[in-house]
This record gives C-alpha cells, sequence and structure tokens, in this order.
C-alpha cells in the first residue's frame, strides 16, 4: 500500500470551498473513508455510529485527493493506515510525527494528499480533534505543484440512516439484500455469489477467495470456489484453496498423503486407486499376477480383494500361514513332513541343495551327504574315521571320543596317535640328566620305567643302576647311581621302545613313538666317597647358611646404623666372585664342580625369595641354543628369568622407601608446627584456674607432642634411601652379568621371538644402562665433591654431603685414590660380568682376564688401603685375599690341564683347596659380621649404662633455687594450686633447656667450622690448639672413631642432663 508513511506534508494555505465536500466533529472523532473506484463513489462513515452512511457520487478520483482542514485552531489527525499527503500552498507550521498530524497555530493551514487513485489502499480511516477541522476530498490541478484545491459540489446521499449493515472486509457497506453478506459493491444486486468470500463480480467464476467450506479451484478454473478438489491436489481450510501435492506425494480423497493406504495403489496420475482387474492380486501396493515367493494368495474382505500374505517363517511356499502347510523351504531350511526347519531329526541328512531331510544310510547315524562317506556320527558299537563307521580303529589311531559343545554330546572317534618325541638336557647335577617329552607322559611311567635302555659310553646301565622320577608331567629326571668314573662328555644313550604288540594293541593308547633314541654329551661323573659326599653337602651348605647368617646380620646392622655400612656389599661382591667362575669352561675338578651345583651364586645375598614376574616367565619357554657351560647349570638365556628375585625386590623396596621418605618428611613438618612455642598462662591465671584434669591433659599433651618432635627430628628419611642404594649395589654385578648375556644370546632363538621374550630383551638393555649411569653418577659425585673430602674432618663438610656418605663414610679420605674404593670396586664387577658374558667363546682368555682384574685389584687394597678402619680393612683384605686364592687357582688349573693330562684322583684332591678357599673366604665375612654385631652390642650397652647412672645421679641443688622454692611453698598455700605451679614450672624448665640445648647446638655447630688457620690468626690461638688435640688424643681411644655414636652419645646426655 503506498503511503505506509508520511514522508512529507506539503502545506498550502487555501480558501476553503463551501461546496468541497468535508465533515467536522468537536473532540476526538474517527471516520471510516471507502472508494468505489468501479462507481466513483466515495463513502464516509463515523465509526462506532449508527448515523449511516454518506456516498458522493461523479467523483473524480484521478483529480480528487483528501483534504484535512484546521481553520485557524490548533488541532490534529491521525490516518490509519498511513497515506502520503502532498503540500500545498500555506504554512510550514504543520507537525508531522508518523501517521500523526497536527498544528498548534491559530491560522488556517490546509494538508491536501495524493490523488485517490493513487491511494492502494480501498479504505483506511481518519481520526480528527478540535472544532472546526474539517475533513474531506477536494479536486486539485497539479498535486504536486502548489495550486489551489478546485471547487467540487458532488451530490450527498445517505444509503441507510440509522441502521449499520454489514461490511464484509471492512473496505464498504454492501447491500443488505445481500444473502452472503458479501458483495462487489455497495449498490444492490452487486452481491458476491454464495460461494465467494470475496469477488469481482456476481458468478461463481469472479471469486476471489472462497466462503467456508469453498476452495479456490486451481487453473484453468481459476476464480472458482467448490467443495471439492481435482486429483493431484488437496482442500486447505487455512488458505481456503486447493494446494497442488508435492512430488514426494500422492493425492488420496482430496488428500496428500506420503504413501497410499492399505489395499491401495499409486495410478498414472499420482491417485491412490485399487486393482481394477480382478485377476490382479494386491501386494505391498502393487498389483502382480501372482504371489512372490514367502507369500501365498488369500482373498482379504477389507480391501475387497485378493492379496499376497506371508507364509510361515522358513517357508518359502505355502497353502496358509500355518507352521505345517509348507510345500517348499528358504535358504537354511529344510523340508520335513509339511514343515520347514533349521535342521534335520537323527538319522537324516540336511540336503541343502534340494533343502530337504533325506534318511543317512547305515551304519551312518547322521551325515553331510547321504553316503557312507560322509557320516559325521554312527551307529552303537561303530567308531567314526575320516567320514565313515567302522568297528575298529585302524594301524596308528586310537579310541576316543569327540566331545562337542562343552560336553553336551561325545561320538566315539578314532584318532591319530600323538607322534611322542623326546629329548635330553643337562641339569646342575653331574648325575642327573632332564628326558623333556612334548606331550604329558604321566600316566605312562610305568611303562616307560620297564621299557627304557640306558648306555653311557660302550656300557648299558643295569635298572637298580638308575632311578626315574617326575618333574612335571611332561618331563623326568634321569638320575645315575652308580660307582663308575665317566669322563666329561661322555656320550649317554637312552633308548624308550614303547612300539611292542602289547602297547599297540591297546586300543585308547594314544601315543606312538617316532624318536626311540636321545643321545646327549654328559658332565664329568666321579665316584664320591661318602665322606667326600657329605664333606662338598656340607660346605655347601655351610655357605649357604654363613651367606644368609652375614646377609641378616648385615642387612640389621645397616639398617640400625643409618644404612652406612658397605661390608654387606664386600662381602656379595666377594662371594658371587667366586661363584660365576663356574661359568668359565676350564676344566674343573669333581668335586669342585659338584660344589658348584649345590651352592647358590649369590649366598650372601639380601634378596627375598619372592616372584612377581611369574606369568611372563612361564612363557620364555623358546627353544635356544647357548654355550654348554650354561646349559650345564640350566641357566637361561632371558634376562627376566635369571633376574627374577632381584627384579621383585625392586618392584617392593622402590615403593616402600618413596612412601616411606614422604611419610617421614609430612610427619616432622606436622610435629615441627604443632611443637611450636605456647603461651603459657601466668601465674595469677593458675590460681584462677581450678580444672586440674585440664590442666593434666594439656601437660601431657605438651610434653608428648616435644618427644614426638625431638624424635623425629633425629630419624632421617636419608637413612631408607641409602638402604635402597646399598640393596641396588648388592645386586649389580649378577644385573650386568644377565643383561649382558641376554644382549648376547638374543639371537640365538630357535623359534621366532615373541612379545615376552623381546620384553624381557628390552629390560635387560634398559637395566644396563642404568647401571652404567649410576657408575658414573658415583663417579662424577665423588669427583665434583672431592675438595670438600680430601683430608676433610666430618664437621667441617658441607651439609649437602650428608646424603652422599653411603659412598665415603667407610673409607680413609687421605687420598683421592682411597675415595674411588667404591667405583673400583663396581669397574671390577662390571668388567667381570664383560668377561663371562661375552667372551665363552675362548675360556682361557676369560679366566686369564679375571685373574688380572682381580690381581689389580688385590694391589688397589694393599698399597693404597681405602678403608678407614683397621680392622675393617685387614679383615676386607683377608676376604679377597682367600677369594683371590680361589681365581689363582682357576688360572694355574686352566693352564696346567691344557697341556698336562692331570689325574683325575690328583684334580679331586686339589679341588678341596679351591673349596676350603671359598668356605674360608665365607667364613671371614661371617666373622667380620659378627664382629660388627658386637660393636654395635657394646654401644647399645654403654648407652644404657650411661643413661641408668644418670638417673642415679645425685644433682646439687643451690641455695638460690632453695630459697626460692622456699618462697614458692609460702605463697602458695592452696596444695592444688601449688601442684599446678609445679606443672607448670615443669613445663618451663622444658623449654628453657630446649632453647639452651638449641644454643649448644649452634655453639658445638660454630667449633666444627673452625679450622687450624683460625687459630693461629687469635691470641693464644696455638696454646689453644694444642691443648685441644692434647683432650681428644686423650678419649680418642675411649669413644672410638665413629663420629656418629659419639655425636648420638652426647645428644642423650644433654638430653639427660637438661631434664
Amino acid at each position: 500500500m503506498r503511503g505506509l508513511t508520511i514522508l512529507s506534508v506539503l502545506l498550502g494555505v487555501l480558501q476553503l470551498s463551501t461546496s468541497c465536500p468535508s465533515l467536522t466533529q468537536s473532540g476526538d472523532t474517527t471516520w471510516r473513508l471507502s472508494f468505489d473506484t468501479t462507481n466513483n463513489i466515495f463513502y464516509i462513515e463515523q465509526v462506532g455510529e449508527n448515523s449511516g452512511y454518506y456516498s458522493f457520487s461523479g467523483v473524480d478520483y484521478d483529480t480528487m485527493g483528501l483534504e484535512v482542514v484546521f481553520p485557524g485552531f490548533p488541532g490534529h489527525a491521525i490516518i490509519e493506515p498511513s497515506v502520503t499527503l502532498a503540500q500545498m500552498q500555506g504554512l510550514s507550521n504543520i507537525v508531522v510525527q508518523g501517521n500523526r498530524i497536527s498544528t498548534s497555530e491559530y491560522t488556517a493551514t490546509y494538508s491536501l494528499g495524493a490523488p485517490i487513485s493513487q491511494i492502494n489502499a480501498r479504505s483506511f480511516t481518519v481520526t480528527i480533534s478540535q472544532d472546526f477541522v474539517f475533513l474531506g476530498i477536494c479536486s486539485q490541478a497539479d498535486i504536486v505543484m502548489q495550486a489551489d484545491c478546485k471547487d467540487f459540489s458532488p451530490k450527498i446521499n445517505v444509503i441507510k440512516a440509522g441502521n449499520t449493515c454489514n461490511s464484509y472486509g471492512g473496505c464498504y457497506p454492501c447491500d443488505c439484500g445481500c444473502s452472503s453478506g458479501n458483495c462487489y459493491g455497495p449498490g444492490a444486486g452487486m452481491c458476491c455469489h454464495s460461494s465467494c468470500k470475496t469477488c469481482h463480480g456476481p458468478a461463481n467464476t469472479q471469486c476471489q477467495s472462497c466462503a467456508p467450506g469453498y476452495y479456490l479451484q486451481p487453473s484453468p478454473n481459476a476464480y472458482t470456489c467448490s467443495t471439492s478438489c481435482p486429483v493431484g491436489f488437496c482442500a486447505n481450510d487455512t488458505l481456503a484453496a486447493c494446494i497442488k501435492c508435492s512430488n514426494m506425494q500422492v493425492w488420496f480423497n482430496s488428500s496428500c498423503l506420503e504413501a497410499c493406504p492399505y489395499g491401495y495403489i499409486q495410478t498414472t496420475q499420482v491417485a491412490c486407486g485399487k486393482c481394477n482387474d480382478t485377476s490382479l492380486i494386491y501386494y505391498n501396493h502393487t498389483c502382480i499376477t501372482s504371489c512372490p515367493l514367502k507369500t501365498y494368495k488369500a482373498f482379504n474382505s477389507v480391501i475387497g480383494g485378493y492379496e499376497c500374505l506371508p507364509c510361515y517363517i522358513g517357508c518359502d511356499t505355502c497353502e496358509t500361514s500355518d507352521s505345517l502347510s509348507c510345500t517348499g523351504c528358504s535358504e537354511g531350511f529344510f523340508y520335513f513332513n509339511n514343515t520347514c526347519n533349521g535342521g534335520c531329526p537323527a538319522a537324516m541328512h540336511a540336503n541343502k541343495l534340494e533343502r530337504t531331510c533325506e534318511r543317512c544310510p547305515a551304519p551312518c547315524w547322521t551325515c553331510s551327504q547321504p553316503n557312507t562317506d560322509s557320516c559325521t556320527s554312527c551307529l552303537p558299537g561303530y567308531l567314526l574315521h575320516s567320514g565313515t563307521c567302522i568297528l575298529n580303529c585302524p594301524e596308528n589311531y586310537y579310541q576316543g571320543s569327540y566331545i562337542g559343545e562343552v560336553g553336551v554330546y561325545e561320538v566315539p572317534t578314532c584318532f591319530p596317535k600323538l607322534e611322542l618325541v623326546f629329548n635330553l638336557s643337562l641339569t646342575s647335577e653331574a648325575r642327573a640328566v632332564n628326558i623333556n617329552f612334548n606331550y604329558g607322559v604321566i600316566n605312562m611311567i610305568l611303562a616307560i620305567s620297564e621299557k627304557i635302555k640306558i648306555q653311557i659310553g660302550n656300557t648299558e646301565i643295569d635298572n637298580v643302576l638308575f632311578v626315574l622320577s617326575v618333574v612335571s608331567e611332561s618331563k623326568l629326571r634321569f638320575q645315575y647311581l652308580g660307582d663308575q668314573y665317566y669322563p666329561p662328555l661322555s656320550l649317554l644313550n637312552v633308548t624308550i621302545n614303547l612300539d611292542s604288540a602289547e602297547f599297540n594293541s591297546n586300543a585308547y593308547q594314544r601315543f606312538r613313538i617316532v624318536s626311540k633314541t636321545a643321545t646327549l654329551q654328559l658332565k664329568e661323573i666321579y665316584p664320591f666317597s661318602k665322606v667326600e659326599t657329605q664333606f662338598i653337602s656340607s660346605s655347601s651348605a655351610l655357605i649357604g647358611a654363613t651367606g644368609g647368617t652375614v646377609a641378616t646380620i648385615q642387612a640389621v646392622n645397616s639398617v640400625t646404623q643409618g644404612a652406612l655400612c658397605l661390608s654387606l656389599l664386600w662381602l656379595q661382591i666377594v662371594g658371587e666372585l667366586v661363584q660365576i667362575m663356574k661359568f668359565i669352561d676350564i676344566r674343573w675338578p669333581p668335586n669342585v664342580a659338584q660344589f658348584y651345583s649345590t651352592s647358590h651364586i649369590d649366598p650372601s645375598s639380601i634378596v627375598m625369595p619372592i616372584e612377581l614376574t611369574g606369568a611372563i616367565n612361564d612363557k620364555l619357554n623358546n627353544n635356544y641354543t647357548i654355550p654348554r657351560v650354561f646349559d650345564e647349570y640350566e641357566v637361561s638365556p632371558f634376562f627376566m628369568k635369571n633376574y627374577n628375585n632381584e627384579l621383585s625386590n625392586l618392584a617392593l623396596w622402590v615403593p616402600i622407601v618413596v612412601f616411606g621418605s614422604l611419610i617421614i618428611r609430612l610427619s616432622k613438618i606436622c610435629l615441627s608446627k604443632m611443637a611450636q612455642p605456647l603461651n603459657l598462662p601466668i601465674k595469677s591465671s593458675v590460681k584462677k584456674n581450678k580444672n586440674k584434669k585440664t590442666s593434666k591433659i594439656r601437660e601431657s599433651y605438651f610434653a608428648t607432642i616435644n618427644k614426638l618432635n625431638e624424635l623425629m627430628i633425629r630419624v632421617s628419611d636419608s637413612r631408607l634411601w641409602n638402604f635402597l642404594m646399598v640393596f641396588i649395589l648388592s645386586i649389580y654385578q649378577s644385573g650386568n652379568l644377565w643383561a649382558l648375556f641376554n644382549i648376547r644370546y638374543s639371537t640365538s632363538l630357535v623359534e621366532p621371538s615373541t612379545i615376552e621374550t623381546r620384553t624381557s630383551l628390552a629390560i635387560g638393555i634398559i637395566f644396563f644402562l642404568c647401571y652404567l649411569v649410576l657408575l658414573a653418577f658415583i663417579t662424577r659425585t665423588l669427583l665434583t665433591n672431592m675438595k670438600h673430602l680430601l683430608q676433610k674432618e666430618e664437621h667441617s663438610r658441607p651439609p649437602h654431603l650428608k646424603k652422599y656418605e653411603l659412598l665415603f663414610e667407610d673409607l680413609n679420605c687421605q687420598k683421592r685414590i682411597q675415595l674411588f674404593y667404591l667405583p673400583i670396586s663396581l669397574l671390577r664387577v662390571w668388567i667381570n660380568a664383560v668377561i663371562v658374558a661375552l667372551m665363552s667363546f675362548s675360556p682361557i682368555t676369560q679366566i686369564t682376564l679375571y685373574w688380572l682384574t682381580n690381581s689389580a685389584f688385590i694391589i688397589y687394597l694393599i698399597l693404597c688401603r681405602p678403608l678407614k678402619e683397621k680392622l675393617m680393612r685387614r679383615m676386607t683384605l683377608i676376604i679377597e685375599i682367600l677369594a683371590y686364592g680361589c681365581v689363582l687357582f682357576a688360572v694355574i688349573l686352566a693352564i696346567v690341564t691344557r697341556y698336562v693330562d692331570i689325574d683325575v684322583v690328583t684334580l679331586d684332591e686339589a679341588g678341596f683347596l679351591f673349596i676350603c678357599l671359598s668356605i674360608g673366604s665365607t667364613l671371614a665375612g661371617g666373622i667380620l659380621s659378627l664382629i660388627q654385631v658386637l660393636q654395635l652390642v657394646r654401644v647399645l650397652y654403654l648407652y644404657v649404662k650411661d643413661r641408668m647412672g644418670k638417673q642415679k645421679r645425685v644433682q646439687p641443688i643451690s641455695l638460690s633455687e632453695t630459697q626460692l622454692g622456699s618462697d614458692n611453698i609460702s605463697r602458695v598455700s592452696d596444695p592444688a594450686e601449688a601442684v599446678e605451679e609445679k606443672q607448670l614450672k615443669r613445663i618451663d624448665t622444658s623449654k628453657r633447656s630446649l632453647i639452651a640445648a638449641s644454643e649448644e647446638t649452634k655453639m658445638f655447630e660454630a667449633i666444627g667450622k673452625l679450622s687450624p688457620a683460625f687459630f693461629k690468626k687469635i691470641p693464644k690461638g696455638s696454646q689453644y690448639y694444642n691443648e685441644l688435640k692434647g683432650w681428644w688424643d686423650s678419649i680418642s681411644s675411649e669413644v672410638g672413631t665413629d663420629t656418629m655414636n659419639l655425636d648420638y652419645s652426647f645428644q642423650e646426655n644433654r638430653k639427660n642432663d637438661t631434664s
């Protein structure tokens, strides 16, 4: 509609023409203006009044316009909907705000709009105010230009006064004779058809919109209203029109649907209809001539015709939907007795091609094909064999039962006999050999023991000279009991011939022997006397017991003294030094080989016998080829198997140390905050305090917290970390040995590697690198702090070295070479591991380098004397020399036996020297541990004795203290108050003692930092220095050089004195 907003107002002062039709009204009044452009009639109606309608005929809408006149008085006019008014000649005092036109001036002003023909609205309303505000129409010469309004005197007629007729659409009044109430003009007979809501003529084909219940038809019947819509169009009640169905819809019963309803099909006109031919059958919205598979033809009274209904499940063709009316089956189903099932009854075959059940031929009970070569089970008394049913199993087959569906059914079957093979493997004992089968034979051990034949060299062994024992389901152990001597590499021949009529006639026998003979080169078998056997076994037991005792004593001693003692480490290194020589393939004396086979590789180990990696180790059973010397001691090439206990202990100790250290640190922080000086009540408050129970509890609480705090001050988490370091160093040698061994022989696997073998190799490499890093770290730490350690007393060392005391506490820190005792020891260990693990191709080279390495270390001990305590230094040297004697014995033995053929008896006698040296080194370690325990007991005894003596000692009381006590007693008359006063004094005294102890600690720390150079700078410094040195020399023999124990005793004495 043109003129929705008033864009501009053209004002002009017009001379009011008396012939210009207009209406006036006092107050706000709303008028409705309607235009009949066909008959050139203009209507004016006062809204809300029944005064009738005023019509002006002969109006030229091309030259006439709307006029609003303000004749010299203020007023306003509101036009709805808004139209654009053109300014005419007049004053510019018209104010336009939206669709509101107003003036506040007392002057005659005219406002004239555009021609009526250009106003698209067929009707609008105008609200005017004030008296003498005029509203009307007026002709104009040129609306755009400022022109006077021409006179115009149309004839005014009242259509109907006092009665308002129905006005449809709010455009203009219809004749009251229009029964529909709708018209296309105000004149009589200008009524719309009853089907039209609006129209432009009286016929039903001249409708512009439709009355309720009628719908505007599409082309070519446009402007026609009907009660229904043609095919392809649906009736829309909201629009009262016919809307064309979309391409995805079909037409049915004047509606657009997504699909035709049940019983109807889609026609070519995109409509829904029924099958018009009685020969056609309705199926899935289509008309077909015959029903497809899985359906049948039946009459449906609902749709009034035949349709295809589904058959019972499994039926391809049927007569009804019943399960017993099938005539043909679907794929996967089989026909039997008018039904289709997923299988066939017993003794019948399911024919997949015909989809029928056919009876199996005898003696088949079930079959996959209707012939005797396709049996899947047999009649009673028959056995299934390769699809046929037979009475007895053929040769190399045994009778068993095929168990299906977890024991739901069993089928008597002939199975091929298992090919039983075996091989031989060495054990640690020279007289024992393992017989390894590929299947479990535990139920056949009696038959095997009867059929087995043993031959060593050219001699067949009688059954009474050996025994067979069960190791596992698939492993037996042969043990030679005779007294015959057999040299090394004697050939053992084991024959197990179970191929007999008796054995093979057993229909249930599962095995047939494929390899009946296996051979193996034995270790040296020496006929020891009972005394020798007892001596060797006792020696092994003694070393094991002594080593275990040493390990226990050293562990307890180390923990008690702060894990600062490395004696355990030296003893364990020496014990392993002797034991790992057995992996050097030289001609060992028979008794030494027997001694090695019955003793542990690490007799002094503190490793607990726990196993956390068993699940992985059980899968490390690959076949491999490694040097014979490792096979002789049943060593695996896998790091995780050989290092199993050590890995398990690390997995246990590392979390314990970490969490223990965390708990200690948190406890210290909490107790230090709780033990801060507390505000004690003054004496006047004591008198007022009558709650004795609360006072006692508070005193006990303060005392307990202070004692706990003092205790935690002495506790340091460095003990835990030092203990973990000692443990790691104790397994350093074996860790390097087995890691290098796994790396060297990782390619010796006969079978393809698995995830477990790769995991073992990866962990071995990681540990080897970590141990190298540990050696480098210890060396670097000593080099970095050399200036603080070399010829320095303990009190002059920086505090940060406290956590590294383990590396140098037992050492004589006078020379640089002495401080490198631990790195040199670890380097010797590393070199020994490299020699044993990587150089097995030349045993003489191995033992020579082994001897050179340990000779160099003995020379270092003798010349450099790195250990601080004289007793410890001498005992360690004795242990090393005894172990070195074993190494020297091995070197001489390897060289002599390489060039000289020594009698085995002589060799055996010489072996006792080796065993004695080994026992001596272990016993010396036990003696050293015992000495350390005795020293610890002595320190504890002196400590307890001192404490008990101080408790009995009478302390003198000064006169001033006596007088002070008397005064206090006289001042306190109430006994209860006296007790409370005494308790508070005790707490105050404890506080003063703690302060004094703190001052003493500061004093001794300051004294500890003094150097000889300081005494030279002060007056009489030399005198003080000499007196101090003399005092120290006089008491050093009594307290020893263990500064830690001295400090501990001093602290205890100071505590007793202050208490």
